[in-house]
């Protein structure tokens, strides 16, 4: 019972702090933020993997998924673009180096699972910056990400709770199910389709159903992938959360793990759409 009234009162604790981050998306708040949670991300999962302690190479994590949603808002899009392949290659390169040079300290394969969740923290974190940025829409496109998270795991529990019988994948999340799954699916695309419809009819955005539908869908797919791989490496690990910086709720990864991957849905769909002309003018 007190664990749950902790987890109550410690939501509306983090809705009153994050709420003002959205709002001001489209200010330095927004990315510093997420530069702070990515930094925290990176270090849960090197905890997780057990080479924390491997100081040097945990501050290159921490600096690495800290710096890429600085680097979209101060340097802009095409330096990120431009940058972060050839920085996330480099980044590799040092964890499989620091395994190479442990003699044995280091497992190859830690080395390369803490660089990969790295490399996905840092893009993922980046991606939510790269939505807002794009283009002169972009701070109503930032908010699918939150609210596809959002509306997705609460349809999913709501539906899980009411018609759930088939287990989805019980060896990584014992409690959800294919109806949970199939429920959040649909509760995203019926809230986003009315996002989108009012959005459109205030002429705030260029949003239309052709886009939206498939969008939200695939998004909400991803969004529960997202929470099954997280959960899928706690329990490779034997842990229960990555950590403790929200009491009751746990850590970064345990908060944001569907965040991570829905942005990453959404900047690539956005990306996508904005090379459509390109597309179709090589075409014809």
């Amino acid at each position: 019972m007190n664990q749950v009234k902790t987890r109550i009162i410690f939501f509306f604790v983090l809705a009153a702090v994050f709420i003002p981050v959205l709002y001001f998306c489209e200010t330095p708040v927004m990315p510093v933020f997420l530069a702070l949670m990515g930094g925290v991300a990176a270090f849960e999962d090197m905890r997780c993997v057990g080479i924390h302690r491997k100081i040097p190479l945990t501050v290159v994590a921490v600096v690495f998924c800290s710096a890429f949603p600085l680097l979209i808002r101060f340097f802009g899009t095409g330096v990120f673009l431009n940058a972060a392949p050839a920085a996330a290659a480099v980044f590799l390169l040092i964890f499989l180096s620091a395994s190479m040079f442990s003699k044995g300290g280091i497992r190859l394969a830690d080395a390369l699972e803490a660089a990969a969740v790295a490399i996905y923290i840092a893009f993922g974190f980046a991606s939510a910056v790269l939505v807002c940025d794009m283009s002169g829409t972009g701070r109503w496109i930032f908010y699918i990400i939150f609210i596809t998270s959002w509306v997705t795991d609460t349809g999913a529990f709501v539906f899980g709770k009411l018609f759930g019988k088939h287990k989805l994948i019980p060896e990584v999340s014992p409690k959800k199910t294919v109806e949970g799954a199939v429920g959040g699916i649909v509760t995203n695309v019926a809230i986003l389709s009315l996002y989108g419809f009012i959005l459109w009819k205030a002429g705030i955005s260029e949003f239309r159903p052709w886009i939206i539908i498939p969008v939200a869908a695939v998004a909400s797919v991803f969004s529960q992938i997202g929470d099954l791989v997280m959960s899928n490496l706690k329990r490779e690990h034997g842990i229960k959360d990555f950590g403790r910086i929200f009491p009751g709720h746990g850590g970064v990864l345990d908060r944001f793990d569907s965040v991570l991957a829905t942005a990453a849905v959404i900047a690539a769909a956005e990306c996508f759409l904005n090379l459509l002309p390109s597309i179709e003018e090589v075409v014809s």
